[in-house]
């Protein structure tokens, strides 16, 4: 994968948590989530993401911190590619557990428009596997 592959504005269109334990997919953002994802040609990437009716018409997770978290995220920071995975370092976010903190993910292309990111994650103690599709804006 080449850098120019990826520099460019990318809109969310999907974005699932599967519940390692039971295998539940939950849709944190709603089924038709609003979000977007940057990325620099130097290497600075950005992810923004508002959506308050989200959690209304889609499975929660029973925390009041996850529902807090899932209706606007913002975060900024550097990255680096290594093969199919990248590396994301965020310097700056509206979830304080995020800033400072480094992390891997696996990344494909389903041709030239759409990119998914994948990757595990905890929600109090439970752990998900998580994908975000993104589709290329420009």
């Amino acid at each position: 994968m080449e850098q120019s592959d990826l520099k460019g504005k990318w809109e969310l269109i999907s974005w699932t948590h599967k519940s390692i334990k039971d295998n539940v997919i939950h849709f944190p953002f709603g089924m038709r989530p609003k979000g977007h994802m940057e990325f620099s040609e130097n290497k600075f990437m950005s992810f923004a993401h508002k959506n308050f009716k989200a959690m209304e018409s889609s499975v929660k997770i029973n925390s009041p911190l996850y529902d807090v978290a899932v209706s606007e995220i913002s975060t900024s920071g550097s990255y680096e590619l290594m093969g199919n995975k990248i590396m994301l370092h965020y310097e700056e976010s509206s979830m304080p557990s995020l800033i400072q903190q480094n992390r891997e993910r696996a990344i494909w292309f389903d041709g030239h428009q759409t990119m998914v990111i994948s990757g595990n994650m905890m929600v109090e103690g439970q752990e998900y596997s998580t994908h975000a599709t993104f589709i290329r804006v420009v």
